[in-house]
């Protein structure tokens, strides 16, 4: 019996953290808490928020703690253990992109995510 021709349902190996073709990298440290404004062109920009709806947990919470990390969507895991994370298991933060005060769109802070905002493309690195 012939193998079956599983290779064209496989997705290339994709490097993560390796900036798509024809972006620009924009790397803005998270200094003064939330929300924090990303400037990407001259007239558009994104917000990191974290919409949970416990404004009285974080502001009581030490500001020191670390609240989302990129690492458990990059970590290395059997493939039998790879399942998505829980709402209640990571944080929600989301990127909400701008042009002045208008709303092109909101976009998850996911590793691997592309998505459309308005004239910006967004490719999250980690």
């Amino acid at each position: 019996m012939a193998a079956f021709p599983i290779d064209r349902y496989l997705l290339p190996d994709q490097e993560t953290g390796a900036l798509p073709p024809g972006f620009t990298e924009v790397r803005d440290p998270l200094v003064a808490g939330l929300p924090h404004r990303i400037d990407l062109t001259a007239d558009v920009h994104a917000v990191l928020v974290l919409p949970t709806g416990l404004a009285v947990q974080w502001l009581t919470a030490d500001p020191l703690d670390l609240v989302s990390t990129s690492d458990d969507e990059t970590a290395n895991r059997a493939v039998a253990a790879q399942t998505a994370p829980g709402l209640a298991e990571r944080t929600p933060l989301r990127l909400v992109v701008r042009r002045q005060e208008e709303v092109l769109g909101s976009v998850p802070l996911s590793v691997g995510l592309r998505r459309t905002c308005g004239p910006m493309e967004l490719a999250v690195l980690g």
